[in-house]
């Protein structure tokens, strides 16, 4: 059965992307983005977003989606698998920003 291990909301800056929260679920994770950055919900979807832990656990992204009215613009990426047992801090990064979280 699928459930919410944590939930983290840092709104925290990762380069141009504003990291909303992270959902932190026995079988996926979802990070919830933003960005007042010009342009259209493309650009967002097709960021270079990867997700880490300090278990070495590898994270697929499995779907994002992106909208907005071209100022201001939000996303959800989702990752599989889950959060291990044991993890105790996960890395969300963006290019050669990156966010840790410590669970």
């Amino acid at each position: 059965m699928n459930r919410l291990v944590a939930v983290h909301a840092p709104a925290a800056w990762l380069g141009e992307v504003l990291v909303i929260s992270v959902e932190l679920w026995t079988d996926t994770v979802f990070v919830h983005i933003a960005t007042d950055r010009p342009g259209d919900a493309v650009w967002l979807n097709r960021i270079p977003l990867s997700l880490a832990d300090d278990a070495g656990t590898t994270y697929e992204p499995r779907e994002s989606s992106a909208g907005g009215t071209g100022t201001e613009l939000r996303g959800m990426w989702r990752f599989e698998p889950g959060l291990p047992e044991g993890a105790v801090r996960v890395t969300v990064t963006l290019g050669d920003d990156s966010l840790e979280l410590t669970l």
